[in-house]
């Protein structure tokens, strides 16, 4: 059965050459993309905390 081996990021040997791009950050690599005109990147969003609601506090219950 063949299966499909997909090289490691840092593999040489699989054809894998370090560019001037891989050690950019994302905000970096967004400006160029944005730059070239042909394509606008959205800015990352992160994302939002999960809202906790303690219903014993709110409405006055005791547990104990």
């Amino acid at each position: 059965m063949n299966t499909f081996h997909q090289p490691a990021p840092d593999s040489s040997h699989f054809g894998y050459k370090e560019t001037e791009f891989d050690n950019l950050s994302d905000e970096e690599l967004d400006k160029l993309i944005n730059a070239t005109g042909k394509t606008k990147v959205p800015p990352a969003k992160k994302p939002q905390p999960i809202r906790v609601v303690d219903l014993d506090a709110l409405l006055g219950g005791d547990n104990g």
